[in-house]
């Protein structure tokens, strides 16, 4: 395994969804977040990794530094991903699961508008808001919709 020096120190965070006809598994290790859009509204699911600054402005984050990641370290260091398990999307809810740069650069009203609107460039309108907005990260959007109800 090769060593770089401009590398040290780089890590990346993980979401993740797993949906069943019984249930919806959601897990992550950072900052990057999980939402479900459900009813017009846009709640988030699991905590996240995100050192507390003590400010608290709406709508802004709240630190840049997150308290573990994947890689990252030059030492071996114990990972506790966060997983929730939740009932399964009902028939027109929407599952989003995004990096920081997408939540970072475009409102929780903003989002749930796309949300709601797009059908099949859901995914694409948001990475579009970010970089209109000036993407200053990296950003990463997935999209489910559920089109059927559940089971009884």
């Amino acid at each position: 395994m090769e060593r770089q020096e401009a590398a040290l120190g780089m890590g990346t965070t993980l979401v993740g969804a797993f949906l069943t006809p019984t249930a919806l598994l959601t897990c992550n290790v950072g900052d990057s977040r999980s939402y479900l859009f459900s009813d017009g509204r846009l709640i988030q699911l699991g905590h996240y990794d995100v050192a507390d600054d003590g400010i608290n402005r709406p709508g802004q984050r709240r630190s840049h530094a997150i308290t573990q990641a994947l890689g990252g370290s030059s030492f071996p260091m114990t990972i506790e991903p966060r997983i929730k398990v939740d009932t399964p999307l009902k028939s027109n809810e929407v599952l989003l699961l995004c990096s920081d740069g997408l939540t970072d650069m475009v409102d929780d009203e903003e989002i749930g508008h796309v949300l709601s609107v797009a059908l099949d460039s859901t995914a694409r309108d948001l990475a579009s808001k970010t970089f209109s907005a000036g993407a200053r990260d990296n950003v990463s959007v997935i999209v489910a919709r559920s089109s059927i109800a559940r089971p009884p």
